[in-house]
C-alpha cells in the first residue's frame, strides 16, 4: 500500500495536509531503519506516531461539547424573562385596545352616552386621533393599577386624558382636561384616584 493510500484509509480528507509530514517521517524512519541505516528506528517511529495519532484521533472522536439544558420550565427566553420586570407599564392606549378586548369594551362603556366629551375623545375607539405616551403602572388604594395618558394630536396642550385601568382590564375611571370644555371626570375616582389623572404631562 502506498504512503498517499495509507493516509486516505486512515486521516479524513480535510485533515489530510496536517498529517502528512508525521506520517511520512514515520514510513521513512521504517524504511531507514529496516535498511540499517539509523540507529534509533524505534524511537524515531514513535515520534512520528506521536505526532500523526492525536490528530487522527481528534477527528475520529471529536470531543463533546456541553449543550445547555432543556426541558420544561427552561429556555433562554424563560431566563431572559424571569429578570424583567413583571409589573404592568410602558404600553401605549392604542396597542392595549386593539388587543384587549377586555380593555376595550370597558372603556367603550365608560365613554357611553357621557356628555362635554371632545369629538377625539368619544370617537376615540371607532376614529382614533390621538398619540399617547407609555403607561406608568401605579398603586391606587392599595390596588395595582394603569394609568395611561393621551391628547389630541398636534393639539396635546389644549387637550388631553388620562385614564386609570385595573389590574383585570377594567376602566377605572377617566379626565379629560380641555382648553374649550373644561375638566370632564369619568367614573368615581378616589381622591387617591383623582390625583393620579390630574397629573401633568404624557
Amino acid at each position: 500500500m502506498s504512503e498517499h493510500l495509507l493516509l486516505q484509509c486512515l486521516v479524513p480528507q480535510r485533515l489530510l495536509p496536517q498529517c502528512v509530514m508525521p506520517w511520512l517521517s514515520t514510513l521513512r524512519c521504517l524504511s531507514l531503519w529496516r535498511g540499517r541505516r539509523v540507529r534509533r528506528g524505534p524511537a524515531c517511529l514513535l515520534a512520528g506516531l506521536g505526532l500523526a495519532f492525536p490528530v487522527i484521533g481528534l477527528a475520529a472522536f471529536p470531543v463533546p461539547v456541553p449543550v445547555p439544558a432543556s426541558g420544561p420550565g427552561f429556555s433562554v427566553a424563560g431566563q431572559a424573562a424571569g429578570t424583567a420586570e413583571t409589573g404592568a407599564g410602558g404600553r401605549f392606549l392604542q396597542q392595549v385596545l386593539k388587543t384587549s378586548p377586555t380593555h376595550e369594551e370597558s372603556l367603550r362603556a365608560l365613554l357611553h352616552g357621557a356628555r362635554g366629551l371632545p369629538s377625539w375623545v368619544r370617537n376615540m375607539l371607532s376614529n382614533p386621533r390621538y398619540v399617547s405616551g407609555a403607561s406608568q403602572a401605579v398603586t391606587v388604594d392599595g390596588q395595582a393599577m394603569e394609568l395611561f395618558s393621551a391628547c389630541l394630536a398636534g393639539q396635546c396642550a389644549a387637550s388631553q386624558l388620562r385614564l386609570l385601568f385595573l389590574s383585570d382590564g377594567k376602566a377605572l375611571a377617566l379626565r379629560v382636561a380641555d382648553h374649550s370644555l373644561g375638566e370632564v371626570v369619568l367614573g368615581q375616582p378616589s381622591s387617591a384616584a383623582l390625583a393620579q389623572l390630574r397629573r401633568a404631562g404624557l
